[in-house]
């Protein structure tokens, strides 16, 4: 996987700290839609047999929440600010923080105008 991440940032020209970051949410969402498929086939996909083994409607993976959705939305805002900046750290916390700000003002500006 690290080499795949590797690839990643310097595919999309990402500043090198950001590294950790981005191995922290590729395991996060790992571990999330691990739990939705069965112990036999992440055996076999583990063990790289998965040929093998169908996948079955019990495994289909489950709809992120919306939480879950902006997350990744926002991780990948993220990466793509970092990028326009020249490599600088920036953090998911803010990315939020500023939708949030967006949001809310663009709401409030829909309830002027009525």
């Amino acid at each position: 996987m690290e080499n795949r991440i590797d690839a990643f940032i310097t595919k999309n020209d990402l500043n090198e700290n950001i590294k950790d970051a981005l191995i922290d949410f590729v395991n996060g969402c790992f571990i999330h839609y691990a739990g939705h498929m069965s112990k036999e086939w992440l055996a076999a996909a583990v063990s790289n047999k998965s040929t093998s083994v169908s996948k079955t409607k019990k495994d289909k993976l489950e709809d992120p929440t919306a939480a879950e959705t902006i997350e990744i939305y926002a991780f990948m805002e993220a990466a793509d600010e970092s990028k326009r900046q020249g490599g600088v750290p920036v953090s998911v916390g803010e990315v939020l923080s500023k939708a949030e700000r967006e949001a809310t003002r663009k709401v409030a500006t829909l309830i002027d105008s009525k």
